[in-house]
């Protein structure tokens, strides 16, 4: 992860002392504190607004995310998220919760009645809060850089897009990142990174395309890269001025989408320690033949540079993506998302994963000769061939013409 990454690369901090200011996504503090069935949606509300007091006092800000039923490219990490849609809820204060949480929490309808009572709730409290219209992380960060100018500012949240953004946005003051320990850590500490100091040993060749790096290798919005870690995308920013001069093309705001492309193409096959010249098909291949003459088993494609085609809308998701970190909105079906059933879901390619020959080629797995219309191949007219998982072609059906099943076959 490139999270961890950074926090190996930059000392930890002790909790900051003096008056700070906690900035806290909302989205992580929903899901800390457990939920009783049988308990009011009051006492719910009361106990979130107690949790935030005794943990970070009166000088907080909380920033929740909208919920719509707007198709959004985050539809399919929510969708992996929650398996199944809770039921939509007509509820008020006084009502006993009577399902499970994560159940509820799963309709965005539920959801965003509940963070709408939670935000009047904490604001009656004395609290401040800020509501997204739909994803939250860029308004987090922005809220808590901005605070930084005059404030010992600390961000309390556990997702690495918020660090990343940090890390790009941060423009002067005491700025601090806590990561809360997860439930199932063996450690009750938190963890403090100072953004600063962090800045200042990444260096602004990294801070500036941290956005690119931490997408091209998988996000929210995009997809991960098989076998290539995070800390690689780093390094080569670190280390690469070819790679560091692809990465600023994503931050052009008219950059061209065959400048997106080519600049796609040549970070990912960098990724992929690939040569600067070697398209990612030509990669693939050369790949493809050292494994076939290594290896005795069967090849796995996702051991493979991913194809030209791939990488292509790859990219401009990638593009998309760090544009919408930017602060810049773009239609996401001009950038490598199609709508369908009503959800965003990525364009993976404009080629077939192979030559129609082969999708159409049909393989028997006969065990008893293949001479009757059971064989799938005989059944189709066509020859037996190695790609046959039993006969390897060594049967009665490898001649082009067949004799009707009732007959004799000498």
């Amino acid at each position: 992860m490139i999270a961890k990454s950074i926090w190996n690369a930059v000392p930890h901090d002790d909790s900051p002392e003096g008056d700070i200011l906690y900035v806290l996504d909302g989205g992580a503090l929903l899901h800390r504190l457990p939920w009783q069935t049988g308990k009011t949606y009051t006492s719910i509300l009361d106990s979130y607004c107690s949790y935030v007091s005794r943990h970070y006092g009166p000088s907080v800000i909380i920033v929740f995310d909208g919920y719509t039923n707007q198709p959004s490219t985050k539809d399919g990490t929510h969708t992996r998220r929650n398996k199944t849609v809770g039921r939509n809820v007509s509820f008020t204060s006084a009502m006993p919760l009577k399902m499970k949480k994560q159940e509820f929490l799963s309709n965005n309808d539920n959801k965003q009645r509940f963070i709408n009572m939670l935000s009047e709730c904490l604001e009656r409290t004395g609290f401040q809060v800020h509501n997204a219209d739909g994803d939250a992380d860029v308004l987090i960060a922005q809220t808590a850089v901005m605070a930084a100018k005059k404030h010992r500012t600390v961000l309390v949240g556990d997702d690495t897009d918020l660090l990343i953004l940090l890390l790009h946005l941060y423009q002067c003051g005491e700025l601090y990142f806590m990561s809360e320990p997860r439930k199932s850590s063996s450690s009750s500490s938190h963890k403090y990174l100072n953004i600063g100091r962090a800045c200042g040993i990444l260096a602004q060749d990294v801070t500036s395309n941290i956005l690119f790096t931490h997408a091209i290798l998988g996000c929210d919005t995009t997809s991960r890269v098989f076998g290539v870690g995070k800390s690689v995308s780093l390094r080569l920013v670190q280390e690469s001025p070819i790679f560091r001069e692809q990465a600023s093309v994503f931050r052009k705001v008219s950059a061209t989408k065959d400048e997106i492309i080519a600049a796609g193409e040549k970070a990912m096959g960098l990724l992929c320690k690939g040569g600067v010249t070697d398209s990612l098909n030509e990669l693939r291949l050369k790949r493809f033949h050292a494994q076939v003459t290594d290896n005795k088993t069967a090849i796995h494609p996702r051991n493979l540079p991913p194809t030209s085609s791939s990488t292509k809308f790859h990219s401009l998701r990638v593009y998309h993506q760090v544009q919408e970190w930017m602060g810049n909105s773009l239609p996401p079906e001009e950038w490598g998302w199609r709508i369908q059933d009503g959800h965003f879901i990525p364009i993976h390619s404009d080629q077939d994963p192979a030559p129609q020959f082969l999708l159409e080629l049909v393989r028997c797995k006969c065990k008893s000769g293949c001479s009757t219309m059971r064989c799938p191949c005989r059944r189709q007219g066509l020859d037996c061939t190695l790609a046959c998982l039993e006969c390897r072609g060594a049967c009665v059906n490898m001649c082009s013409h067949h004799q009707d099943d009732s007959e004799d076959i000498e």
